[in-house]
């Protein structure tokens, strides 16, 4: 099966980054590589019915538009962002279009040379760009691991699988010199192999501290992660008192904000502390392909900061930054194949 959907159904949701997504990816695959703001709109348009949604035809007045879905925050700032001078309100569709590529203008700015899309100069059009170079193809792999609504299910490992190998040598590249880095996950994984409660085992003798669980806290056969994909830490020069610095982290390409903020506590001492048992607090890190990027002002800001929990944040935004650099972007892309499947679709 193709790397990405024909269909390309629309994102059943309101959150501005999964929109912006949907249209990079939408322009990255059209005949002609581009999709205008008019066309979008027309997409819209096309499917409010099955999604019980108002058309601009059903809007006379913006005033009377029915509020919009969810009551999500970023949709609603997508209106009131719009350009500076935007003048007319618009109705509904124009406007959420016009938030979404008001938006798509800041990443270009925001991404520079690893934006594989380009705006026309009136902010109508959005382009996609030859896929030409590594920080192109890193940026359309993230792109990709974000929309896995759009991946087939059977062919979903090879993104999550390659997200990961990225995020590891981002997670390798943020620890200080001496450290050890390891992948703990199911697949991938080097140093802890086999059930998950011997794997934990290892783990908790690596970190010098106490498990507080036995084998028949687990399933006879799991052989997952408990919610852990990177362990580091210092073994401070031989030194074998325990205290040592830690830092864990968990690897998600859920999309959806609920499931994303809750995911990103999974390596934290609030989810594995009550197991864990070290003489401190470890660092929480949680790798998300979305961009969670939005322009305050002239400032870079968070999208969805609400949902952010106690841990380090490494979107695709920093990841792709981080990346440059360490001078690691060759090293990050580890999805090149299918990107290039991607780029060769035209639907």
């Amino acid at each position: 099966m193709p790397i990405l959907d024909a269909t390309m159904s629309r994102p059943n949701g309101s959150d501005l980054y999964i929109w912006c997504d949907y249209i990079e990816l939408r322009c990255l695959v059209d005949k002609d590589r581009r999709l205008s703001r008019g066309r979008m709109q027309e997409l819209l348009d096309d499917t409010a019915q099955m999604y019980g949604e108002q058309t601009d035809a059903d809007v006379v007045n913006p005033a009377d538009a029915a509020p919009l879905p969810d009551g999500d925050s970023d949709d609603q700032d997508a209106l009131d962002g719009l350009p500076p001078g935007g003048g007319h309100i618009g109705t509904r569709n124009e406007m959420r279009v016009a938030g979404w590529f008001y938006n798509l203008a800041f990443r270009a700015k925001t991404f520079g040379d690893a934006y594989p899309f380009k705006l026309s100069a009136d902010g109508q059009e959005l382009e996609a760009l030859q896929v030409d170079t590594p920080l192109r193809v890193l940026y359309v792999q993230m792109l990709m691991s974000a929309s896995l609504r759009l991946v087939p299910k059977t062919r979903h490992d090879e993104l999550t699988e390659s997200f990961e190998e990225t995020s590891h040598e981002i997670f390798k590249q943020l620890m200080p010199m001496g450290w050890e880095v390891h992948r703990f996950g199911a697949k991938g994984a080097s140093r802890y192999e086999g059930l998950l409660f011997e794997k934990l085992k290892a783990l908790v003798m690596d970190l010098r501290g106490k498990l507080n669980l036995e084998a028949k806290d687990f399933k006879a056969n799991d052989r997952g992660d408990g919610g852990l994909d990177l362990v580091a830490w210092h073994p401070m020069a031989g030194d074998e008192r325990d205290g040592l610095p830690i830092a864990l982290a968990q690897c998600g390409c859920t999309s959806d904000g609920d499931a994303w903020s809750k995911k990103s506590l999974e390596a934290s001492p609030a989810k594995l502390g009550s197991h864990i048992h070290l003489l401190h607090r470890w660092s929480t890190y949680y790798f998300m392909p979305h961009d969670l990027t939005e322009a305050t002002g002239t400032q870079i800001d968070w999208q969805q900061r609400a949902k952010l929990t106690e841990a380090i944040v490494i979107d695709r935004s920093r990841l792709i930054r981080l990346a440059k650099l360490y001078g690691s972007v060759d090293r990050c892309v580890t999805a090149k194949a299918t990107v290039t499947e991607a780029v060769a679709l035209v639907y």
